[in-house]
């Protein structure tokens, strides 16, 4: 019995069960490199051996700082509902995940599943928020330049001189980042990215919990053991139709 036969198949042609194990090792990798780094720059910063980095710039100027409620007040809430909530979740979730899929443990998959499916939630839900922003202020917030101002993942698609001055401005109007960018679209460019992340969370969320079904209930829902069409061995038809014939009498040999 195949993986494919036993826990269906992801991308139409991947073991469902090797993907989400590929998933979760890249992902809490991914997740843990984060954190590591997040923690080198503090230590670093600690002792005073480097200068504290950000990619956009931090603070508020006079009245700016009372501002809640506005564009500038609101500028940084997306990306702050984003991060640093993913990193953490998922350091704890995706490796969960891996041992529930390398163990066949079906509650932490359905778990893992759970978790997924809340994340893509709030990514479009991000999504509208960051699109409500862009209209009524005319301006990119932090979670939108974010994507364009990193230097790895995603890649960023600015010279390096454009990059330097979008994180000297404390506020990403429009005409503002046109103006430095050549009328790059910042929008398309986002919106291409984040929601083809969003749907990949969304898409993996359900492979996870079907997995989670297959692990518990097998695929006909009568227990993992329980699946006629799980094994490869198929009923020969001729070897049948042969076996029948030996067996056929002659009617002139009984009259």
């Amino acid at each position: 019995m195949g993986e494919r036969h036993a826990y269906g198949t992801s991308l139409f042609c991947l073991s469902r069960r090797l993907f989400i194990l590929g998933w979760c090792a890249v992902m809490a990798g991914f997740c843990y490199t984060r954190l590591g780094s997040w923690i080198m720059h503090w230590r670093l910063e600690v002792v005073g051996l480097e200068k504290p980095t950000s990619t956009l710039p931090q603070g508020c100027i006079g009245t700016q700082c009372y501002e809640v409620f506005s564009c500038f007040g609101m500028k940084d809430t997306t990306w702050h509902l984003r991060e640093p909530l993913a990193t953490l979740t998922g350091a704890f979730f995706y490796p969960m995940g891996f041992h529930g899929a390398l163990h066949g443990l079906d509650k932490e998959v359905r778990l893992l599943g759970g978790y997924l499916l809340v994340l893509a939630v709030l990514h479009i839900a991000i999504l509208v928020g960051d699109w409500s922003y862009l209209s009524l202020c005319s301006a990119y917030d932090e979670n939108m330049m974010q994507y364009v101002l990193s230097k790895f993942v995603p890649p960023s698609p600015l010279r390096p001189a454009d990059r330097a001055a979008l994180q000297q401005l404390t506020y990403f109007s429009v005409e503002a980042v046109d103006k430095v960018t050549g009328n790059f679209n910042i929008t398309a460019w986002y919106y291409a990215l984040a929601g083809v992340w969003a749907a990949a969370v969304l898409y993996v969320a359900v492979e996870a919990l079907r997995l989670s079904q297959v692990m518990e209930f097998g695929v006909l829902g009568l227990g993992p053991h329980f699946g006629l069409d799980q094994w490869d061995e198929v009923l020969n038809h001729e070897a049948i139709r042969r076996h029948k014939l030996k067996e056929f009498r002659s009617k002139f040999l009984d009259d």
